[in-house]
């Protein structure tokens, strides 16, 4: 009878033993209220749900469209005809992609893209003791890598006034001709842009997130011993990525 009584005894003992140690490492499963979390000013201040991580995000963007900016006396001296300079046979060609700097401000804008412009020169020259009319094509490709500010303070539903600096390393590319037998020419220009934005669904296009982009843009610079001097205007389309 006493073993009986030792034998129960043990065994609720090692009963107690295990009821209190699954106690202490079970987890309490709680509903979670998403509305309760999002009302409650000492929870939400240092929380973030799942659907506001997206809005720290970096915003990234794409800007293309076409500039009357050219080079106002692009003529290469030193070759046949350098008194002649290059002129606009297209408009140029551009594409930019931005992202914030800060993914919290949407204020300040990093961007890298590039140019297309393509231009020619035509002047009579004398080609083996005849004057014969005679025509040369460049390719001028510039690549981009600069910065954009857009005050917050200044924006409406509207508008949205930007400003931004950028470094412009070109290359031009001219053909065989009369002028010379082709050659690869390299400068650097420095870019000053101011603009305005307004969103698509403004204007009555339906394009979600899409601006029409409109501005004025001014370059600094030199190749060999010529300028890349010049201004224009822009206007593109914005529209996220």
């Amino acid at each position: 009878m006493g073993k009986l009584r030792l034998a129960s005894t043990l065994l609720f003992g090692i009963m107690i033993w295990n009821a209190f140690a699954f106690a202490g490492s079970a987890e309490v499963l709680v509903p979670f209220d998403q509305d309760l979390l999002q009302n409650s000013p000492a929870i939400s201040s240092a929380t973030v749900l799942p659907s506001q991580m997206k809005s720290k995000a970096r915003e990234k963007t794409l800007t293309f469209g076409l500039s009357t900016w050219m080079p106002s006396q692009l003529n290469l001296p030193g070759q046949i005809g350098s008194e002649i300079a290059f002129n606009r046979t297209l408009p140029e060609a551009y594409i930019n992609f931005r992202t914030q700097l800060f993914a919290e401000s949407h204020e300040l804008i990093v961007m890298i893209g590039g140019n297309w412009l393509a231009l020619q020169r035509t002047a009579v020259l004398d080609v083996g003791g005849s004057s014969i009319n005679q025509t040369q094509q460049m390719q001028l490709l510039s690549a981009r890598a600069g910065v954009e500010y857009v005050p917050s303070r200044f924006q409406s539903p509207l508008l949205k006034p930007y400003v931004g600096l950028s470094l412009l390393p070109t290359v031009a590319l001219t053909g065989e001709s009369a002028f010379e037998k082709g050659s690869t020419y390299f400068g650097v220009a420095g870019e000053f842009a101011l603009g305005l934005r307004m969103p698509l669904a403004k204007l009555g296009l339906q394009w979600q997130g899409a601006e029409f982009d409109l501005g004025w843009t001014g370059a600094l610079g030199r190749m060999e011993n010529s300028s890349l001097n010049g201004m224009g205007i822009n206007a593109g389309v914005k529209v996220s990525l």
